[in-house]
């Protein structure tokens, strides 16, 4: 059936003119049509790319992964995206998803309503309370909002490295028999998947060790050095120690770790406590102590990796890791460091007769943005488009769903004095448009 599919696919393209048509999108689309699709009920182990199709789709999306590996990672990033959009929008849900949330209770917003999350959400009606906005910058903004009340301590539910940028790890163990907690590390692969699909890179990205557990790529002593930057050194002092200081350590084979305020023991290798660190097994040590330190709850990955696939199914996870290599993926996540204002304004469009060179508020607004620092260029980026980081390659790749969409300034007319908002600029997020009073 499989090898079926994939020569109807084949054959739907050779017989099209258009040659931004693939087998993928032929496949995806005679698929669904074929089906009368059910939608997506609490009940349902719904997810957006069902079994039958996956299992063809994966030998498509592998060769086409293998083809575009040499891109540059902003082509990489429009090539993952662009085949995202081509299963989402071959679905429209029936049922809109609604929320409204206060600015500080996000991600309680998206617990309460974890049964209703489905794939095709970013058609959903999401707003924050008392703001009379919508659409997909709001959807842009909430994500991110939420993904960084992630990493504070009341949910608990994910480390923050101490590191500059601070980045996001999954702790080594959770509460046993905790069912409300795997679906939080639920929700977190789904809002992973919506960013992705909503062209969002998140404010904390994840620590490169979770990431190369998610490629499934083995963790290295290295590693060790983005979360516990002190316990990496003490690892890296001892490596280089003698047979007598490491007997005035007297150090054996297990560790002691806190688990729900607790201390416990444990052992490295079976009756550690009983086995010395030498000279000769110290390497053996170090590299158990490390990844010991490096492992990550294999029930809140799992439930995580779950969540994921209902927004990015399994065949696309699988094209990244030979799609993307670690850094690239990293930018797919959390976007470019810093912002190029030379850049920013050189793909900047002016609405109406604005003629930049000669507008004073125009000239004024530029004036003050290149004075601006990286945090502040940041949040009137957010404040403009609801993004929290430029575009990968720069802002001549600004879109919204494939959709180019420039960053762009309008001019009202000039401020009334009898109504204070017209003094401050305003943005419509969607739209990347900022408007500046005259």
């Amino acid at each position: 059936d499989n090898l079926k599919s994939l020569l109807e696919a084949k054959a739907d393209v050779d017989a099209t003119n258009d040659e931004d048509v693939t087998a993928f999108d032929c496949l995806v689309r005679s698929y669904w049509s074929s089906r009368e699709w059910q939608y997506y009920n609490p009940e349902s182990n719904y997810c957006l790319m069902p079994a039958a199709l996956a299992g063809v789709s994966r030998h498509l999306l592998m060769a086409a992964a293998e083809k575009h590996k040499d891109d540059l990672a902003v082509e990489k990033a429009i090539w993952l995206r662009r085949n995202l959009w081509i299963v989402r929008s071959a679905i429209e849900p029936e049922v809109p998803f609604e929320m409204r949330v206060p600015r500080r209770g996000v991600l309680q917003g998206f617990c309460d309503n974890l049964d209703q999350m489905y794939p095709s959400m970013t058609h959903a009606d999401i707003e924050f309370e008392g703001e009379y906005a919508a659409g997909r910058g709001v959807l842009r903004e909430v994500l991110s909002t939420a993904w960084q009340e992630l990493a504070e301590h009341t949910f608990g539910l994910v480390t923050v490295t101490p590191t500059d940028p601070p980045r996001l790890y999954f702790p080594t163990s959770i509460p046993w028999g905790s069912p409300d907690l795997l679906q939080q590390y639920e929700m977190i692969g789904m809002l992973m998947g919506l960013a992705f699909q909503t062209e969002q890179h998140l404010p904390l990205p994840f620590a490169r060790p979770l990431i190369k557990r998610m490629f499934g790529i083995p963790l290295e002593v290295e590693d060790l050095k983005e979360i516990d930057p002190d316990l990496y050194q003490q690892l890296s002092n001892i490596s280089k120690m003698s047979e007598e200081d490491l007997q005035t350590l007297d150090l054996n084979f297990s560790i002691h770790e806190e688990l729900d305020g607790k201390r416990r023991k444990i052992d490295l290798v079976f009756g550690g406590d009983k086995m010395t660190v030498t000279k000769g097994n110290c390497d053996l040590y170090i590299n158990l102590y490390a990844s010991k330190k490096l492992e990550v709850s294999e029930e809140a990955f799992q439930a995580f990796h779950h969540g994921l696939q209902r927004f990015c199914p399994l065949p696309f996870i699988v094209a990244a890791k030979t799609l993307f290599t670690i850094p690239e993926f990293e930018l797919f996540m959390g976007g470019p460091d810093e912002i190029d204002v030379e850049d920013w304004k050189k793909h900047t469009k002016y609405q109406g007769d604005i003629q930049p060179t000669r507008n004073s508020v125009i000239k004024w607004f530029w004036e003050v943005v290149f004075k601006m620092s990286q945090s502040e260029l940041r949040s009137l980026l957010r404040f403009a488009t609801g993004r929290v980081a430029a575009p990968l390659g720069g802002f001549r790749y600004l879109s919204s769903i494939d959709e180019p969409i420039p960053f762009t300034i309008a001019l009202t007319d000039k401020p009334n004095k009898k109504l204070v908002r017209t003094f401050f600029p305003r943005a419509a997020t969607c739209t990347h448009l900022l408007t500046l009073p005259r």
